[in-house]
C-alpha cells in the first residue's frame, strides 16, 4: 500500500508539472529551458479565474465536510454494487473514503489539476474531461481486453475524486507529450510509463484511469489541433485580398472614344 500510494503521489506531481511546463510553452514563456520558477512567474500574472476548477472544488468540499458533519454520509453516497439505488454512481465521486489525509490530498490535487487543465484546454472541456474520468466505465472496458485492476483495490474505489483527478492529469502529460520537443517530450513521457507500470504490475487502479486518459488526451490534442488548422486556413481564405481586375481594356476603348 505504502508503494502504491508513494508512486501515485509521484505519478499526480508528474502530471502538475507537465502541465506547468505545457502551459509554459503555449505562452512562450520559456523555449527549451526548464525553469520552474520563471514558468511559474510568467504564468500568474497572465492567467484568468480557473472558474470550472474552483466550482468542482467547492462541491468536492462540499462532500468532505459532509462526511464530518453526518458521518453516514460515505456509506449513503458511495458506489455499492450490492445497493440497486440510482443516485450512487452519481455521487461516488464527490465523497472521500481515504481519511481526512486522503481527503485532503484529493481535494488540493484536484484542484491544482483541474486549474492547469481549464487554462489548457478551457473550462467546459476540462470539465467534461473530468466527467469522463468519474464516470465512464474504463475498468469495464479494459476487462474486455482481458486485463483486470486487483479485486481489493476494485472493492476499495467505490468512492473518491481521485480516478477522475487522475485521468484528467494523464491529458496534460498527453499534450506535451504530442506538443513538445526533446525535453519536454521526455518530461510528457515519464507519466504515462508510470502509469503503465502502475496498472499492469501493481494492478492499482489508479493506472488504469491514468492510462485511459493518456489515450483521450492525444485524440483530444489531434482533434483540437486539426480544427485549429481548419479555422485558421478557412480565415485566411477569407482575408486573402482579391486580385485587381484589369481595367486596362476598358480603358482603351474609353481612349479610343475619346480619340473619336
Amino acid at each position: 500500500m505504502i508503494i502504491e500510494r508513494t508512486i501515485e503521489a509521484v505519478l499526480i506531481l508528474t502530471a502538475i508539472r507537465a502541465g506547468i511546463r505545457l502551459l509554459a510553452r503555449k505562452r512562450a514563456v520559456t523555449s527549451e529551458e526548464l525553469d520552474l520558477e520563471k514558468e511559474l512567474r510568467g504564468l500568474a500574472p497572465a492567467k484568468r479565474l480557473p472558474i470550472a476548477a474552483l466550482a468542482l472544488l467547492v462541491l468536492l468540499t462540499v462532500g468532505a465536510l459532509a462526511e464530518v458533519i453526518w458521518p453516514g454520509t460515505l456509506n449513503v453516497l458511495r458506489n455499492d454494487p450490492s445497493n440497486p439505488d440510482w443516485w450512487r454512481p452519481l455521487t461516488a465521486p464527490f465523497v472521500q473514503d481515504d481519511g481526512v489525509i486522503g481527503a485532503i490530498f484529493n481535494l488540493v490535487t484536484a484542484a491544482a489539476v483541474m486549474a492547469l487543465a481549464e487554462w489548457y484546454w478551457g473550462g467546459l472541456l476540462a470539465l467534461g474531461i473530468w466527467a469522463t474520468g468519474a464516470w465512464a466505465p474504463v475498468g469495464a472496458v479494459a476487462a474486455l481486453a482481458g486485463y483486470r485492476v486487483a479485486a481489493a483495490n476494485t472493492d476499495a474505489y467505490t468512492a473518491g475524486s481521485s480516478g477522475a483527478t487522475y485521468f484528467t492529469a494523464a491529458t496534460l502529460c498527453a499534450a506535451l507529450l504530442c506538443a513538445g520537443t526533446g525535453r519536454d517530450r521526455l518530461i510528457g513521457l515519464v507519466g504515462p510509463v508510470i502509469g503503465v507500470i502502475s496498472w499492469l504490475v501493481l494492478g492499482d487502479g489508479h493506472g488504469l484511469l491514468f492510462t485511459a486518459g493518456v489515450i483521450v488526451g492525444v485524440a483530444l490534442w489531434v482533434i483540437v489541433h486539426l480544427i485549429g488548422r481548419l479555422s485558421r486556413g478557412s480565415g485566411a481564405g477569407k482575408l486573402a485580398p482579391r486580385a485587381p481586375t484589369s481595367s486596362t481594356g476598358g480603358g482603351s476603348d474609353r481612349e479610343s472614344s475619346s480619340g473619336q
